[in-house]
């Protein structure tokens, strides 16, 4: 999602101010102040993704390790290598926009809040 569905204005994908207080995938409409998130089908094909990327690693660590072993010589730093592989994967999984990634508004739920109180 590039553009706002109700005035067409381009979308900020990172803005300064929200990298401390919101969800990096959280988008704002900067002219008609709607937000957008995440859906919840969306949440869960990031987590069954996670997961299976997770297995993935598990299952093949020692080959992993074994391999880059005989790159670095060193038992400890393929170690890491390996965990920042694993931190790199999370957060592509968990925060980029695959074709699965659907945003839905949360403006109006913020409404109907601010009504009822």
């Amino acid at each position: 999602m590039k553009y706002c569905p109700h005035c067409n204005n381009k979308l900020k994908l990172f803005s300064k101010e929200s990298f401390n207080v919101t969800r990096s995938y959280a988008l704002k409409c900067d002219k008609c102040n709607n937000k957008f998130s995440h859906t919840l089908l969306t949440d869960r094909y990031n987590t069954i993704s996670t997961v299976f990327f997770f297995s993935i690693i598990l299952v093949f660590f020692d080959d992993i390790q074994y391999y880059i072993n005989l790159l670095v010589h060193n038992n400890f730093t393929a170690n890491v290598i390996i965990f920042c592989l694993v931190l790199i994967g999370f957060i592509i999984i968990n925060n980029f926009n695959f074709p699965w990634t659907r945003y839905e508004a949360t403006y109006e739920k913020e409404i109907n809040k601010a009504s009822t109180s």
